[in-house]
């Protein structure tokens, strides 16, 4: 079997699923890539230029976080 998320904030986790883990990893993303109160060059628009939508919400953070995690696909045997 193969998953694939063709979104751009999208990434793809395999692990176990267990309430303190999903809470621990959503805790240290969260920390690391804060949402609110940080600054990200992809939600200006006085500086940003390319693949410009303003009607979209800001998601600076969702596309930095999808960076780190980094995989989109997954081939499951």
């Amino acid at each position: 079997m193969v998953a694939f998320c063709a979104h751009t904030t999208c990434a793809l986790l395999i692990d176990e699923w267990e309430d303190g883990a999903l809470e621990d990893f959503r805790r240290h993303v969260t920390r690391i890539v804060p949402h609110d109160g940080v600054y990200y060059a992809h939600d200006d628009f006085e500086v940003r230029t390319q693949n410009m939508q303003r009607r979209r919400a800001q998601n600076g953070h969702a596309h930095v976080k999808a960076m780190l995690l980094s995989a989109t696909s997954h081939a499951i045997p």
